[in-house]
Formats: structure tokens, C-alpha cells, sequence
């Protein structure tokens, strides 16, 4: 073989290490990500939107910041991805501390730390079983995700990330377990990407069926109009006192009322927003009724 096409062989074989050096899926998109997710505290559901900001570098790592929720407070969580072994961290920048949320490499029998806080159910996961479906690499792992009605395993989808969702793993989150997430579905580039096709999944949004949203004891009474326009009235089954609160699908309150020994309320919603709301009625130590509405 002469000098020139050894040279040319040698290029062609660099351009295929590098054409081919990424053997998973990124979970990003080229230009933006969004990954829609919900967890459970205590007695509601809170839907959380995490998109994807700018790269930074931090301690010579490659990462992409995350924000949750467009709130600048949460800015200070970041994403480094291995596309080579399909591995994911999230880096938590106020406790200097990184954790392992995705792996494509295991096998089966391997084991995954679910979570630094023993007490939060077992701290090791194993591998159940890796499929593939739609051209993705799917790790199952032995972990129920309680917050699913039909109890699935936590999974790690390539190209999507963990069914848990992104934050299962932080400190700040600890407030509930790793079972209390789910994934609803991803955005890439403005185009979905991943959607879980459940009953209680609407529009991304995580809607009844768990915490008192899907307790019947605890329903709220009558609501209508619905969907309502202007106002609404409420009608309890007998006389309540306590805080009625409205509840926009984020679980933020968008307004308050104290109300004293009746069962019937009318609310104006006018500033509202269209779309859907909770109304929760709270006295001082527990949320009494729940219900939801509509606003056109």
C-alpha cells in the first residue's frame, strides 16, 4: 500500500471513530429540551416543567443547566450526559454534589442506587430486564413508581431519560420518595418527543387518581358551571368551615377564601386563566374536600 492511500484509509478510519463514537441517543435536543414530570407530596400532586438553558463547565465537566418551573431559584441544577455507556447526572451546584440518574450500560442482575437516603425504600434497585422499543434501549428496573395507578417499573428510556422523571435523586426533593415521580413526556426542539399513554395523563399534565385528587371521601360536593366562565358555585353536603383555596395545575394557590359554617360558596374566576383548577378546603391541620373545574 503507498504512502497516499494509506494516508486516505487512515482519515476514513478516524471518520468512522468519531461517526460512530456515540452509541446511545442524547436525551437533548439540538436546540431546546423539555421534560414534563409530576410528584406526589403528601396530599396533592405538583406538575414540574424542567427545560434546558445554557452550557456551562463545571470542574472541567460539560453541563447543561436545567430550569424548573421558569423559576430562577432552581437554576442552579445541571445535566452531564455520556452518550458513549448512556449515562445521565444530575448536579446539584448549591450542595456541590452529583447523582447517577440514568444507566443504559447495565445488564440484567445489575444493581442501580436508587437514592442516597436509605430509609427511602431499598437504596438498590436491580435490573428486571433491557428491551427495545421504537429504536430506544429500554433498562426496566425492579422499582414501582407508587404515584402510577397501574404500579410500573421505573424504566430508563434512551433518548428520553428516567421514568421518574430528573429531580428523584436531589436533596431538596427528598421530601418524597423516588416512587412519588413520574415522567409524563419530553419535548425536543418544540416536537414531543415521549408521552406515557395513561388515562390520568392530560395534555402532560398528571390529572386524579392519586393523593386526595382520587380520594371519593374526600370529594368536594357540587361544582357548576363547569366549565365555568365567570363563576363558580360550590355545594357542599352539609356546613363547612375553613380555607377554600384555588389551585392552578402546578399546585400553586391562586387565591383564598375563608369561609365560616355553610355549604354554599360563590366564587369569581374571571382572572383566571383558562384551564383546569383544584379547589381544596383546608382547616388548620388537613385538607377537608377536594374537587376541580374547568375555566373557559
Amino acid at each position: 500500500m503507498n504512502r497516499k492511500l494509506l494516508s486516505i484509509t487512515v482519515i476514513i478510519f478516524e471518520f468512522a471513530l468519531v461517526a460512530y463514537s456515540q452509541n446511545y441517543q442524547s436525551i437533548f435536543g439540538k436546540d431546546s429540551t423539555k421534560w414534563y414530570q409530576t410528584r406526589e407530596i403528601i396530599d396533592y400532586v405538583q406538575s414540574i416543567i424542567i427545560q434546558t438553558g445554557n452550557d456551562t463547565l463545571i470542574n472541567t465537566l460539560p453541563y447543561t443547566k436545567i430550569i424548573v418551573n421558569d423559576e430562577i431559584e432552581y437554576s442552579y441544577y445541571y445535566l452531564r450526559e455520556d452518550t458513549i455507556e448512556g449515562k445521565v447526572w444530575i448536579y446539584d451546584k448549591e450542595d456541590a454534589l452529583e447523582y447517577l440518574i440514568m444507566d443504559l450500560s447495565l445488564n440484567v442482575s445489575d444493581t442501580f442506587r436508587m437514592s442516597t437516603v436509605d430509609i427511602f425504600q431499598d437504596s438498590l434497585a436491580i435490573v428486571n430486564s433491557i428491551t427495545s422499543e421504537n429504536g430506544r434501549k429500554i433498562v426496566e428496573l425492579g422499582y414501582e413508581l407508587s404515584i402510577d395507578l397501574h404500579g410500573s417499573q421505573l424504566k430508563f428510556i434512551e433518548g428520553v431519560g428516567p421514568t421518574a422523571g430528573l429531580l428523584y435523586q436531589l436533596i431538596n426533593f427528598r421530601d418524597n420518595t423516588v416512587s412519588n415521580n413520574l415522567l409524563l413526556c419530553t419535548y425536543k426542539d418544540g416536537s414531543q418527543d415521549y408521552f406515557l399513554d395513561e388515562p390520568y395523563n392530560n395534555n402532560c399534565y398528571f390529572v386524579g387518581g392519586s393523593g386526595i385528587f382520587g380520594n371519593s371521601d374526600k370529594a368536594l360536593g357540587l361544582i357548576y358551571p363547569d366549565p365555568a366562565n365567570n363563576e363558580i358555585t360550590i355545594e357542599f353536603e352539609e356546613n363547612y368551615s375553613g380555607n377554600l383555596m384555588v389551585l392552578n395545575i402546578l399546585g400553586q394557590i391562586m387565591s383564598s377564601l375563608k369561609i365560616e359554617t355553610t355549604n354554599k360558596v360563590v366564587l369569581d374566576i374571571n382572572d383566571l386563566a383558562a384551564g383546569m383548577y383544584y379547589i381544596a378546603l383546608s382547616d388548620s391541620t388537613d385538607i377537608l374536600k377536594i374537587g376541580k373545574f374547568y375555566k373557559k
